[in-house]
């Protein structure tokens, strides 16, 4: 077969057009095919007889060349794109920081204005002029281009732009250097893993480099994180500062949803630092209408945008680019350029146009004897043929054309703006004009050389030179039948080619366009109109494209009333269209609609294994809506009508302890090796039921509902033993993980969590991996384990979940390991980026749930580092709103009383922790339990000395026995809170000063030798605040005065540089300003010889609270050192961290039942 002409010329035709050179003995082209020269010299000779009876022999007509005209007006324009790229190989991103703050420069730009401006002209030259600098010596390293344009009238294909950039990409590696292909491909295959498979589903022509042979996306409620995961992966790993990558995707106004979301992920994605991305569109089509609007919003919240707003030439830049197209002085350019400019208003498309047809009607020639090139407009008055509408313009030109390639140009304007060579005559073979594949070739040169379609070097595909140029040919054949007849044969040729072996993914989506548009109007058969829609539907929804699923599955849902009562004469294909459509409208988050779809299936489908998939995606979308209680119900409801499910309190509580023990003795008897020897589960009914128990257990968790909870899991496990192990088995063994820890059963927890894994192995269920290690960070490794490989651990459950698409648990486990990072005292800058970064992530990926957790527990870390909008103390109780998210609950009310405590609002952390008790004591993991013991029993105890109230010491102490319990069951990684604990609730319920001393310094100093820098802060704190209660008596109220001061003073200080070193600065600034008089004056010398008796200036917490009068110690002179003295107090040990195993020995608690009269009770 012949080359296309691009493919032929040693310099390609850019633009579609060709640059002449001439002189006084003939014309030539640079070419190097001798049929491309025979070909151009053909055309010129046939411009210059057909211009013989209007001009001299001297002048010709000779075609214009606008493909190296200078960018008049826009060369700043390209500057400031410069100036993003250079960003970008420096590793910048765009995002903006967690205040909102501006960056220096940015990673995205978007070039808009009014059609015709030059917007793709300039992203392309600006490509161009990258490319040439990149190799200059000391020029900017060349990126992979990736370029891509979304249409109007056809190729509603999702992520055809995308999909075109990415192919181009495909296309470059493999013709690359082999050294440099081999590095990408490796670093491609081993970064993606197991998402590459869903990639190449909707980019083919990737797996020439994954290897991999395509895959669907897995279930359809996780198909968009899923794609958005693969896609934001596969963009990092082909950027890199050796190679960054500019993507320019044209025409964002036409863009669809499904890529407008795609777009969105990858530029909020903030591992993504080498990755410049230029888009355009047109300013006065970028609407609410536009399925890209609400995204760009979004773009702009998030990230720092470089906005280029292009408008039309003035009249000295119109001049100026006539003379550079005409290279002709431009003081010669008066007369015809103001011409052009009156008729054009400087468009630049439009002023291309009218300069090609003066050229094609001979008003604007060149001279074979001067080269210089003419124009006499006195001849004929241009106003009568150029049209002051730009279309008309265009359609004049293209109705000038031969017939052959009129017809060519309308096949593909109704198929594709990009179309290949081979599927084009494949259409046209269809279409009864079978041309060879030379003729062809030629007609398509025709079309380059004349500016109507633009062809690559080396690529048979071809593409309109401008989205008017296509219009003008959509609109070659007249509106009405004829071009309904035309659309309905186009529609009837697409279908048939999309099923050949070798079909492209759009054909499918453009020819059920073609058909919707027309079929009814035709009165066509609706079966097939039915049968192509849902298979457009059900393809559009595999990848993700949910809007475009919608709108297909639509038209069958039309076309089926058409059937009359399609449930009795066409039950199953109508069965499937509903079905489908139930998934894809919860998917899209529009609940309501799916809602009263599905209700009508479950009215009339046959059998309840019809109804369960419909039951099943509305009890997933329920909890995806937080609505958690609700979807538990509908669970629980389809349970029972399947009789798994007892109806009552009491006989639920009944076949509860009926389970438990049966499930206890089963595994008591039963070894892991007899556990996992069970066959595996095939009754599809039960999976069904499993899939049910999973969800209700899943809702029953985060509403808080412990006896649903488990209930659902025993029953999953009962199931298992008698029917076999499924992927959902592991689920079971995991909740059972859950509740043998909480009755600190350390034992059982890990034999569970270790048959889990297995189970999940053996059942290939990869997508349930991320739960499992979740459970183990969260719930036993946190308390006991070092800090590093708790996050280890929390890593891995995230990368398995991302990776597999279980994204709520692998978000929860990143939520979870920075919340691990808090409460183990790591820096708060760094991790308050983490959070945002994270809370962009869970926004994008739309996982709602483990957003409001993440929020609240950031919402700690912005306030005591001062980035915080409202008061802590402005608290909306979730349950105004109707919230059954007791996790929200939970983290809502654990961030405020850690709040409250560390800025002194004690009666408020009161509020808080009442609250919090209730619903947090199912809760056995380390981050909530831990915290909310501690900071209940730091606020109780300080209260106690506040109000002098004997019920809130007991309270503390309630707390304080709680964590000890758990520490010595579970682990030790909180023996240090339990310390300061005691320290503190004895010192303010009567121990003396060297007493409450000696206590707040043992545990201060066991804060910092397991890393806990600002538990020991605190401790610091809270010591200072109790030594400022203390009065000295009249005799020595100086001496005591100054002494207090110097403690108070000297733990200020100290509790001062930890909370710095903790990146607290809200909380320094706090205290800097509540005690400025202890933390700003010089240490006081206290020399005074008398006695103190500081037991005196000690008070009860109430008349009947009775001191320990063996533990009341006086102090002596030699005492006031110990008081005094700073090297009496704790240094920072450097380079300890984490737990019990670093220190010389553990520490001893005294544990005191509540009733017990110890201490001062």
């Amino acid at each position: 077969m012949s080359e296309p002409i691009n493919s032929r010329l040693q310099h390609p035709l850019p633009g579609g057009l060709c640059e002449v050179y001439a002189d006084e003995r003939n014309l030539h082209f640079l070419c190097c095919s001798n049929r491309a020269q025979a070909m151009a010299s053909s055309v010129l000779s046939t411009s210059s007889r057909s211009c013989e009876s209007s001009t001299t022999r001297s002048q010709i007509t000779s075609p214009l060349d606008f493909s190296h005209s200078k960018p008049v007006g826009r060369q700043e324009a390209v500057n400031r794109l410069h100036v993003v790229y250079r960003y970008v190989q420096q590793g910048g991103t765009s995002l903006k920081g967690a205040n909102g703050a501006m960056k220096e420069a940015s990673t995205v730009a978007m070039i808009r204005g009014l059609s015709g401006t030059g917007k793709s002209t300039l992203a392309k030259q600006f490509m161009d002029d990258l490319e040439r600098i990149s190799e200059e010596p000391g020029g900017p390293v060349k990126p992979f281009f990736l370029y891509g344009k979304f249409d109007d009238l056809s190729g509603t294909d999702p992520f055809s732009a995308l999909i075109d950039a990415f192919n181009g990409f495909a296309n470059a590696l493999v013709h690359g250097e082999k050294e440099e292909v081999d590095l990408i491909r490796d670093s491609i295959k081993e970064n993606l893993g197991m998402e590459a498979k869903y990639l190449t589903a909707v980019v083919p022509s990737l797996k020439s480099i994954t290897g991999d042979t395509g895959h669907n996306l897995c279930s359809m409620e996780n198909a968009s994180n899923r794609l958005k995961y693969a896609f934001q992966n596969f963009a990092n790993t082909i950027s890199t500062k050796l190679r960054p990558v500019l993507l320019v995707l044209d025409d964002l106004q036409w863009c669809d949803a499904a890529s407008a979301e795609l777009i969105e992920a990858l530029l909020t994605d903030s591992d993504l630092r080498h990755l410049m991305f230029l888009g355009t569109y047109r300013s006065d089509e970028m609407g609410k209408e536009s399925s890209f609007y609400e995204n760009l919003r979004a773009i702009e919240n998030r990230c720092q945008v470089e906005n280029i707003e292009l408008m039309n030439l003035s009249f000295q830049e119109t001049k100026l680019f006539v003379s550079d197209v005409l290279h002709t002085d431009v003081n010669e350019m008066e007369s015809l350029a103001r011409m052009v400019y009156k008729k054009t208003n400087g468009n630049i498309f439009f002023v291309k146009q009218v300069l090609d047809e003066l050229n094609r009607n001979h008003l604007l020639v060149r001279s074979k004897t001067t080269l210089k090139w003419e124009w006499r407009l006195g001849d004929k008055d241009v106003h009568e043929f150029l049209s002051d509408d730009v279309m008309k313009v265009v359609a004049a030109k293209l109705h000038r054309a031969p017939r052959k390639l009129q017809r060519v140009l309308t096949v593909a304007a109704y198929s594709r703006s990009t179309i290949d060579f081979h599927t084009l005559r494949r259409l046209l073979e269809l279409d009864s004009f079978s041309p060879s594949e030379d003729s062809l070739l030629a007609i398509l040169d025709k079309a380059v050389l004349d500016g109507h379609l633009m062809n690559n070097m080396g690529s048979n595909s071809y593409s309109f030179a401008h989205d008017r140029i296509q219009q003008a040919a959509y609109n070659l054949v007249p509106t009405g039948e004829e071009r309904n007849e035309f659309r309905y044969t186009m529609g009837q040729r697409l279908y048939q080619m999309g099923k050949e072996e070798k079909s492209e993914e759009w054909m499918l989506y453009a020819a059920a366009d073609h058909l919707n548009a027309t079929a009814r109007v035709l009165g066509k058969d609706p079966l097939f109109q039915i049968k192509v829609n849902l298979e457009a539907g059900e393809k559009a929804a595999s990848c993700a494209a949910f809007e475009m699923a919608s709108k297909y599955l639509g038209f069958a849902r039309q076309d089926l009333l058409l059937l009359g009562d399609p449930w009795e004469s066409h039950y199953e294909t109508t069965l499937k269209v509903y079905q489908t459509t139930v998934d894809v409208r919860l998917c899209q988050g529009h609940l309501e609609i799916g809602k009263s779809i599905g209700e009508e299936v479950l009215r009339k489908a046959k059998s309840s294994d019809d109804k369960m998939p419909v039951q099943l995606a509305l009890a997933h979308a329920l909890g995806r809506e937080e609505k958690h209680k609700e979807s538990l119900r509908m669970s629980v409801a389809t349970l029972r009508l399947l009789n798994e499910y007892p109806a009552g309190a009491l006989s639920i509580h009944a076949n509860l302890t009926r389970d438990l023990l049966y499930v206890r003795r089963y595994f008591k008897k039963k070894s892991d090796e007899e556990v996992l020897s069970l066959p595996f589960m095939k009754n599809k009914r039960k999976e069904y039921i499993m899939a049910f128990l999973c969800s209700s257990s899943y809702q029953a968790f985060y509403c808080g509902n412990m006896v649903s909870f488990l209930y659902a899991i025993l029953r999953m496990l009962r199931i298992s033993i008698k029917h076999g192990l499924s992927g959902l088995s592991a689920v079971g063994l995991t909740g059972y993980c859950l509740f043998c820890n909480n009755i600190n059963d350390k034992e059982g927890a890990m034999r569970f969590c270790g048959l889990a894994k297995k189970v999940q192995k053996m059942t290939n269920a990869k997508h349930l991996e991320a739960l499992q290690l979740f459970v183990v960070a969260h719930w036993i490794g946190g308390w006991k384990d070092m800090h590093e490989d708790v996050l280890e651990t929390y890593y891995e459950a995230y990368k398995s979940g991302m990776e597999s698409g279980d994204f709520e648990n692998g978000l929860l486990s990143r939520t979870a390991s920075f919340h691990h990072e808090f409460v183990a005292g790591f820096d708060l800058k760094p991790l308050n980026a983490k959070f945002s970064d994270l809370v962009l992530k869970l926004q994008g990926y739309k996982i709602d749930a483990v957003l409001q957790m993440t929020l609240q527990q950031w919402f700690v870390v912005q306030h005591l580092i001062g980035t915080a909008t409202s008061p802590f103390t402005d608290f909306e109780d979730p349950k105004t709103r109707d919230s059954s998210d007791t996790y929200r609950l939970v983290y809502g009310y654990l961030a405020r009383l850690q709040l409250a405590v560390y800025f002194g609002d004690y009666d408020f952390a009161e509020t808080m922790s009442e609250k919090l008790s209730p619903i947090a004591q199912f809760d056995k993991s380390h981050s909530v339990n831990s915290l909310g013991l501690f900071f209940s029993s730091v606020a109780y105890a300080t209260l106690s000395r506040v109000y002098k109230k004997r019920a809130y010491a007991k309270k503390a102490r309630k707390f304080l026995n709680q964590l000890t319990s758990l520490c010595k069951a579970k682990g030790a990684n909180s023996w240090h809170r339990c310390s300061l604990m005691e320290a503190h609730l004895r010192a303010v319920v009567g121990s003396n000063a060297s007493t409450a001393r000696k206590g707040y310094d043992e545990a201060i100093v066991l804060a910092l030798k397991t890393g806990h820098k600002q538990d020991a802060a605190l401790g610091a704190l809270l010591a200072a605040e109790h030594f400022l209660t203390f009065r000295g008596d009249s005799l020595s109220s100086h001496l005591f005065a100054k002494a207090r001061d110097l403690i108070v003073r000297t733990y200020l200080r100290e509790s001062r540089e930890l909370f710095n070193e903790w990146g607290a600065t809200k909380l320094v600034a706090h205290l800097e300003q509540k005690y400025g008089e202890y933390l700003d004056s010089a240490p006081a010398n206290v020399d005074h010889p008398n006695v103190l008796n500081l037991e005196e200036t000690v008070a009860p917490p109430d008349a009947g609270a009775e001191i320990d009068r063996d533990r009341a110690n006086y102090v002596q002179k030699d005492d006031i050192s110990v008081l005094t003295d700073n090297s009496a107090l704790w240094k920072h040990p450097n380079g300890l961290v984490n737990t019990h195993r670093d220190l010389d020995k553990e520490p001893v608690m005294e544990v005191h039942s509540e009733g017990s009269n110890s201490d001062s009770y």
